[in-house]
């Protein structure tokens, strides 16, 4: 059995997008520093750096969209609490309202 409580929905988003600006600004920074500088001249060196900066876009992008999924998740998560409640209190309207007899 599924069960919901409704008021820890926007407690819960408020996390979630706590958590989000938190790892958005780690992110980001990550970003700038992460780019791979070449230590030497030698071959060795210039091909590592030539395979991690080509890995460092694509691991970026992942994570920033990772990043957006969780900022939507957190959002949605207010207004379902919302239409949870007015659905919940309007479907015990409509029960208390059906007669037994």
């Amino acid at each position: 059995m599924l069960e919901i409580s409704p008021e820890a929905l926007p407690v819960i988003s408020s996390t979630l997008q706590a958590a989000h600006m938190s790892l958005t600004t780690v992110t980001q920074g990550a970003s700038v520093i992460a780019m791979p500088m070449t230590p030497a001249t030698d071959h060795v060196s210039q091909e590592i750096v030539a395979a991690f900066a080509a890995f460092h876009p694509r691991f970026f992008t992942d994570t920033n969209q990772g990043l957006s999924y969780l900022l939507a998740g957190a959002q949605v998560l207010v207004p379902v609490s919302e239409s949870y409640q007015a659905g919940d209190a309007s479907g015990g309207q409509q029960v208390s309202s059906v007669s037994l007899a």
